[in-house]
């Protein structure tokens, strides 16, 4: 299920984040699972962690890489959903 654009994230208490150029790794320190994302999961994460709503990062996303918004949308939905399954991020209420 799609988040609404307005949705806000925040990372989960036991992730680390570690950015390396412009990728990044993610540990989760509860189970030791370790996660790569590369400089457009980074750039999603990095916005939702300053407090961007979805649109937001997604217009950013594809503003950065003058990617029309409907492709990045499809795919930063994707993402989103991964990493609240993995307990990376959590939806604001």
């Amino acid at each position: 299920m799609p988040y609404s654009p307005d949705q806000l994230f925040r990372v989960s208490n036991n992730i680390s984040i570690t950015n390396i150029e412009d990728e990044s790794v993610v540990l989760d320190l509860n189970s030791g699972n370790y996660y790569g994302l590369n400089h457009v999961g980074t750039m999603l994460l990095n916005e939702l962690q300053h407090k961007h709503t979805l649109r937001e990062a997604i217009t950013e996303i594809s503003r950065y890489y003058q990617i029309r918004s409907s492709i990045v949308e499809q795919d930063t939905h994707k993402l989103v959903a991964q990493l609240v399954e993995q307990n990376i991020l959590k939806p604001n209420n």
